[in-house]
C-alpha cells in the first residue's frame, strides 16, 4: 500500500531554503505554516505529553546521536506495544517527551513512516489501523520467519547467548507469574529477540523486527482488553519452556517446532475490537 508523504513533515523540502523562498512572502508563509502541524500552545502541548497514549511512555534520550536514539526509542516504543493503532502523533509533544528539539523527532517520524510503522494521515502521522486480513499476513510471515530464526539459533547460539535466552525467560516468568500483563509482554518481547539475535543473522532480524512494528500497537490494544484477566487462563508459557530446551540441545527442528507453536496460539489469545469498520487486533 502506498505511503504519500505528508506535507506536513516534509515541508522544509518545499522551499527547500530560505534563499529560495525568503524574497516570496507566500513561500515563506507556507514554509513556516507546513513545518510542523502540532498544536502551538504550550499548554496544550504539555497537556498532551502527560495522557495515557504512546508519547507519554517515552523518556528523555541521551543527547549523544540524538538522531538515532529518539529514533530507536520511538521504534523500540512501537514494538513493545506502547502506543495504540490509530494513535496520533504530533511534534511537539513527542519532541518535549523524548527532551529533544523537534528536528530529530520529526527525523524518526518519517523514518518510521517509510518502515510502515506509522502512516500519514490527513495533516499528521499515526499508528496504522490494519485490518483483519492484514493482521493475519502479517501473523503467517511471523510463523515463518520466526520459527526460522529459533532453527537457526539451535545451531549458532553461543554459551553467552543461551545464557541471555534463559535470562529473558526467567524474566518472562516472574512477570506472568505475578500477573503483570504490561511487564509480561516487554519481558516476552526480550525473549524472543534473545532468541532472534542468537540466530546471527542481521537480515533475518532486520525482517522480523519490521514484522514487530506492525502487529507492536496490537498487543498493546490487547493490553486493555486483558487488565482485569488473570495471565494463567490465557496464556500458557510451556512453548517457551520446550524452546529452551532445544535450544540448549541443539535441536533445531524441535526449536522450530516450539517457536512456531508459541505464535499459533499466541492468535488465539488476541481479542478482535473494531474502530469503526476496522478489524484490529494483535
Amino acid at each position: 500500500m502506498a505511503m504519500p508523504r505528508s506535507p506536513a513533515f516534509l515541508a522544509a523540502t518545499t522551499c527547500g531554503s530560505r534563499e529560495r523562498c525568503g524574497n516570496d512572502p507566500r513561500g515563506l508563509a507556507r514554509l513556516r505554516s507546513l513545518v510542523i502541524t502540532v498544536t502551538t500552545s504550550r499548554e496544550r502541548a504539555v497537556g498532551m505529553a502527560s495522557n495515557k497514549g504512546g508519547i507519554a511512555q517515552l523518556a528523555p534520550v541521551n543527547t549523544d546521536n540524538v538522531h538515532q536514539r529518539v529514533y530507536m526509542q520511538m521504534r523500540q516504543a512501537i514494538m513493545s506495544g506502547k502506543f495504540r493503532p490509530g494513535e496520533t502523533l504530533t511534534l511537539r509533544p513527542l519532541a518535549a517527551a523524548l527532551g529533544t528539539s523537534v528536528i530529530p523527532a520529526r527525523d524518526a517520524v518519517l523514518r518510521l513512516v517509510t518502515e510502515r510503522a506509522l502512516e500519514n494521515h490527513r495533516r499528521s502521522v499515526r499508528v496504522p489501523l490494519l485490518a483483519l486480513e492484514e493482521l493475519r499476513d502479517v501473523e503467517r510471515y511471523r510463523i515463518l520467519l520466526e520459527s526460522e530464526a529459533a532453527a537457526l539459533a539451535a545451531a549458532r547460539a553461543s554459551d553467552d547467548d543461551l545464557l541471555a535466552i534463559e535470562q529473558a525467560s526467567a524474566r518472562a516468568e516472574k512477570a506472568y507469574r505475578s500477573n503483570k500483563i504490561e511487564r509480561f509482554l516487554v519481558a516476552n518481547q526480550e525473549f524472543h529477540f534473545a532468541v532472534y539475535a542468537a540466530a546471527h543473522s542481521d537480515l533475518l532480524q532486520s525482517i522480523i523486527e519490521k514484522l514487530w512494528l506492525q502487529v507492536g500497537p496490537h498487543l498493546g490494544a490487547l493490553v486493555d482488553s486483558m487488565r482485569e484477566s488473570d495471565l494463567s487462563e490465557i496464556v500458557d508459557l510451556a512453548h517457551h519452556q520446550e524452546l529452551v530446551r532445544a535450544l540448549k540441545a541443539r535441536d533445531a527442528d524441535g526449536a522450530r517446532a516450539a517457536l512456531a507453536a508459541d505464535l499459533e496460539d499466541s492468535t488465539d489469545v488476541y481479542r478482535p475490537y473494531r474502530d469503526g469498520d476496522v478489524a484490529v487486533h494483535g
